[in-house]
C-alpha cells in the first residue's frame, strides 16, 4: 500500500460499465477532495460510526492522516471523469492474512444503479489477487439493509453482531461496543461483522 501511495493517481483497476470507463484511484489531498468528502460524509452522516461538525480543514487532516498510515488507503470511485463515490482498505492482519473495507460511499445517488457493487466486486479481485489477502472483513450497522444486501451481492456473509451504544461528545457522538446487561436489555443499534474468503 505504501508504494501504490507513492505513485500519485496510480488507478488499480479499469473496467467497462454499461460502456463508461469505471476507473479505482487512490484518493489526492486536493482542496476539490477534501470538499467533496466532507460534502458526501454531511449528507450520509447517519451510516458513519461519529458524528461531528464536518470542516474543510478537519476533512484535509484526516485525509493526511490517512496518506501517513501505511497500512490504509482510500479509493475514489470513478465513472466517466466523475467522482461517484469511495471505499478503502485498513487493518491488515498478518497472522491470518486479511484485512478490512472501511468507509463505503456512493456519494452521487443518480449514477449508475449498479455501480458500487462492479466496483467492489473488482476491489475484491484487486485484493485476493494482487495483494494475496485471504480473507476481507467490513463492518455494517444491521439497520443499512441497503448496504448489507450490496455487500452479500458481493459474497460476503455476516458471521457476528456487535450491540452498540451512542456517546455524547463535544461536537457530535460516536456509536461504541457496549455490553447487554441482561436477556431483556436491548442496544441502540448493532453492527454487523462480514467476511469474504
Amino acid at each position: 500500500l505504501e508504494k501504490l501511495k507513492s505513485q500519485n493517481l496510480h488507478d488499480i483497476c479499469q473496467f467497462n460499465l454499461d460502456g463508461k470507463i469505471v476507473l479505482l484511484r487512490p484518493i489526492d489531498k486536493t482542496d476539490n477532495t477534501a470538499s467533496l468528502l466532507l460534502e458526501w460524509r454531511n449528507k450520509e452522516w447517519n451510516w458513519f460510526n461519529t458524528k461531528f461538525i464536518g470542516t474543510l480543514e478537519r476533512t484535509k487532516k484526516w485525509i493526511i492522516d490517512i496518506e501517513n498510515t501505511p497500512n490504509k488507503i482510500l479509493f475514489f470511485v470513478i465513472c466517466d471523469g466523475e467522482k461517484i463515490g469511495h471505499f478503502g482498505i485498513h487493518l491488515y492482519n498478518s497472522d491470518e492474512n486479511s484485512i478490512v473495507i472501511w468507509n463505503v460511499l456512493k456519494g452521487v445517488k443518480n449514477s449508475s444503479p449498479n455501480l458500487m457493487e462492479h466496483a467492489l466486486k473488482k476491489l475484491f479481485r484487486w485484493i485476493f489477487l494482487e495483494l494475496k489477502i485471504s480473507t476481507i472483513y467490513l463492518t455494517v450497522d444491521s439497520d443499512n439493509w441497503k448496504a448489507i444486501r450490496l455487500y452479500e451481492k458481493c459474497g460476503m456473509q455476516t458471521i457476528g453482531t456487535t450491540p452498540l451504544k451512542r456517546i455524547i461528545t463535544n461536537d457530535g457522538w460516536e456509536w461504541v461496543k457496549t455490553k447487554l446487561e441482561s436477556e431483556n436489555s436491548y442496544p441502540e443499534r448493532y453492527r454487523n461483522r462480514m467476511k469474504i474468503q
